[in-house]
């Protein structure tokens, strides 16, 4: 096993790591690296990672954690701009690959990258603040900066990835008041191209300071179980439209289990389940016993909800979750554009005061189907004695068990 020890200098720490990349053994990385490179040359401040291998931090004689410094950028050569991280993985290995127990120390856009994997493991990193880059999409210029991005443009076979067990503080500046609130994330999936299955597992994470997503899996081919996690987000967000803040949000497609999560939020839902395929639905999603608390927040709307399911989601099943503190609804399923969702299950959850500016659940127009219960009949038992909540009910089919007052909350709790 390669063991190197870092010495500050980014020209000496990046030759040094790239070297051993080259041997056949795993890595052992002590000290402080510094991927501080030349700011207009890429590949002078990024790891990129071709093969299976363990990178591994290990703790120096002051007990201090291994940690790289700098590091990612924005490749103003492309057209337009484009973000690289400080470490970047790239392999069709079927060796697994491991980066564990090291600190990313303000690194700029991305901390970690992949984009090509077979078997991939993020376990026992710190990140420490990323500075934004300007980037520019359809909507226009914006600041953004992410911990862990994982860009499936290509999955030759079934991909496993395991992020679990991080701590991340991604940060919330404002780099141009002209363009709002910079877009930060902690944890994001996009699935491009592929037909093989992809497997996720996030758990144990502790995510915060993210103004755009704590966790963003788009477009899955597979499955994620996104459970254990803790996500504070930061108390500014970003309102820009059709941005849409959460602090969980699957979206396009995939299976998913979203379970025993923390969340803290402003303006943002707590859980978004997004369909946005127009040939399937977002569907058999499992979003069960997670605590939810929307903090009061001069921009809070409808958008500021504890668990929304959007568009074309059907056959999804929210139970056992609690939602506390001034989430305009606690509870929401609503159209977008030409999606309806169908079917979906609210059941058996809780709310803590105070709760729902406006109402407990919200069902929106043309929704059809949907069943909420404030009580479980498989159990024949009560969850809550009395009032259920309130609800606000424009759907087609809806069902209701227990005691829920139709309409909104005529005595709302003060936001001010």
């Amino acid at each position: 096993m390669g063991h190197i020890t870092g010495t500050g200098n980014p020209d000496k720490d990046l030759a040094a790591i790239l070297a051993e990349l080259q041997k056949p053994e795993d890595l052992i990385l002590e000290g402080t690296f510094s991927l501080d490179g030349d700011i207009g040359v890429p590949s002078k401040r990024t790891v990129q990672i071709t093969k299976g291998i363990l990178i591994k931090g290990i703790l120096d004689a002051n007990g201090a954690m291994a940690k790289i410094t700098g590091g990612g950028g924005v490749n103003q050569a492309a057209n337009p701009p484009l973000p690289y991280p400080a470490f970047d993985v790239i392999s069709s290995d079927t060796k697994p690959i491991t980066i564990q127990d090291l600190i990313f120390e303000v690194p700029q856009a991305i901390a970690i990258r992949a984009q090509q994997i077979v078997d991939l493991t993020v376990t026992g990193c710190r990140i420490q603040g990323v500075k934004p880059v300007l980037l520019t999409d359809a909507t226009g210029k914006f600041y953004s900066a992410s911990g862990i991005v994982i860009s499936l443009t290509s999955v030759p076979t079934q991909a496993l990835i395991s992020i679990r067990d991080n701590w991340m503080d991604i940060g919330d500046e404002t780099s141009d008041s002209t363009l709002n609130i910079d877009r930060t994330l902690g944890i994001v999936v996009i699935q491009a191209a592929g037909t093989k299955s992809t497997e996720i597992t996030f758990t144990g994470n502790h995510i915060k300071t993210v103004t755009g997503f704590g966790i963003d899996i788009r477009s899955l081919f597979g499955t994620a179980r996104v459970t254990g996690n803790e996500i504070e987000m930061s108390h500014k967000g970003v309102p820009k439209p059709p941005f849409l803040p959460s602090g969980i949000r699957c979206q396009k497609s995939g299976t998913y289990t979203v379970s025993g999560n923390i969340i803290d939020c402003d303006y943002a839902a707590g859980i978004r389940l997004q369909g946005t395929d127009p040939t399937k639905p977002m569907a058999g999603a499992l979003v069960d016993s997670n605590q939810v608390t929307v903090r009061n927040n001069e921009l809070l709307n409808e958008l500021c909800v504890g668990i929304e399911l959007r568009q074309n989601c059907a056959n999804n099943e929210v139970t056992r979750n609690t939602i506390y503190g001034l989430p305009y609804y606690a509870l929401a399923v609503v159209k977008g554009g030409n999606f309806t969702p169908v079917a979906n299950r609210f059941e058996v959850n809780k709310y803590g005061p105070p709760t729902a500016v406006v109402a407990h659940v919200f069902v929106d127009y043309d929704v059809q189907q949907t069943l909420i219960t404030s009580w479980d009949p498989r159990e024949g038992e009560a969850i809550w004695a009395g009032f259920g909540g309130f609800l606000v009910d424009h759907g087609t089919g809806t069902k209701v068990i227990g005691n829920y007052k139709v309409g909104p909350n005529p005595n709302p709790p003060s936001t001010a």
